[in-house]
């Protein structure tokens, strides 16, 4: 296993983060999920970028929406990190081949269809981009919204005007994020050279401080680390066999917080966590065996999206841990936690 620290790429991810959060308004959404406060200069600036972007856009929906149980912007993250400075996002996404942003959402979306097929053949992708009347067929048959399967065929058959609508975006976007960034530049010197530290000293044992033992590091041959100073928290995202962890200028405090709080007030964050319904459910679902985020959203009726954003708060108290078994992501109940906050309870009333 590998550890890479890409703090020359925060930039093009922070970006990203902040696209993301200015189009969905959710980063107090995000702030609560890891029971830190909300940050109010973070917040005014993002109000901020909010302000450039004309939500009424198709591509922006598709992209970015984290109400669609798929969206499109994930699939070009990824290649994004080739990207060296945010400057270069324009040109990038410019030059970017047309079949290949067509390739990899079809890909991406016959993997969370066929989740049982270990891998993605190319030629079953080549074969449903040849004929629209089967790549019909194939969108008609996911298990989405009708408004967001007429967006995906449309994107399919009208790509190019898609990416030169989220260009026309962007191209307005970054002139913005790049004044706001500027504040922060002082601060992000100081985060990268104390995670440089950390990692070069400690290494694998810094990453399970951070992460605990919720995510099995060691099974990864790469773990990327990006930093970020919107996406406040730790999030992570899987590629294949290497692992991207966001983490966020906020972890430090994420962390000591989770580390010093009280037994009482972290026994009742776990009671409150379990009045929610969608996550008592999702928990009573684990209790029986590991799933996976498609399974479970068929259980529950959940968008991917929603599924992801309640997993991620129930990974960060560690109710859940997750861990990888080919190219699926399962989850597993955290049973000793989760009992033991429900026994300290039940002493305080005896």
């Amino acid at each position: 296993m590998k550890i890479v620290y890409l703090n020359q790429k925060w930039r093009i991810a922070d970006m990203m983060y902040a696209l993301d959060m200015s189009f969905n308004n959710n980063y107090r959404d995000k702030q609560e999920s890891y029971d830190l406060e909300v940050n109010q200069d973070i917040l005014s600036d993002l109000n901020e970028l909010s302000k450039t972007l004309d939500k009424n856009k198709k591509s922006l929906k598709l992209f970015c929406d984290k109400d669609n149980t798929f969206r499109i912007l994930p699939c070009i993250f990824e290649r994004l990190l080739n990207v060296d400075s945010v400057d270069e996002i324009e040109s990038f996404l410019s030059n970017m081949s047309i079949d290949e942003v067509k390739f990899r959402v079809i890909a991406t979306l016959y993997t969370e269809t066929y989740e049982d097929q270990e891998y993605v053949k190319k030629h079953q992708i080549e074969e449903l981009l040849s004929d629209n009347i089967k790549l019909f067929k194939f969108i008609n048959k996911l298990n989405t919204e009708s408004d967001l399967k007429l967006m995906l065929y449309e994107f399919m058959i009208s790509s190019e005007q898609y990416l030169q609508e989220f260009l026309e975006v962007i191209n307005i976007f970054i002139p913005k994020y790049k004044d706001i960034i500027k504040k922060y530049e002082e601060k992000i010197k100081v985060f990268n050279t104390k995670m440089e530290n950390n990692l070069n000293e400690k290494g694998v044992e810094f990453l399970r401080h951070i992460k605990k033992d919720i995510i099995d590091i060691k099974s990864y041959k790469k773990v990327y680390i990006i930093p970020s100073i919107f996406n406040m928290g730790i999030d992570y995202s899987i590629y294949d066999k290497d692992i991207l962890l966001n983490i966020g200028f906020s972890c430090e405090k994420f962390i000591n917080k989770r580390n010093d709080k009280e037994i009482l007030e972290e026994k009742l964050i776990i009671l409150k966590i379990l009045s929610d319904p969608i996550k008592y459910k999702i928990l009573n679902y684990l209790k029986h065996k590991d799933l996976y985020g498609k399974e479970i959203g068929e259980k529950i009726n959940l968008s991917k999206n929603t599924v992801s954003y309640h997993m991620n708060h129930l990974i960060c108290m560690n109710l859940v841990n997750i861990k990888k078994t080919g190219r699926k992501i399962y989850y597993t109940l955290n049973k000793d936690n989760l009992n033991e906050a429900l026994n300290y309870i039940k002493q305080q009333f005896q």
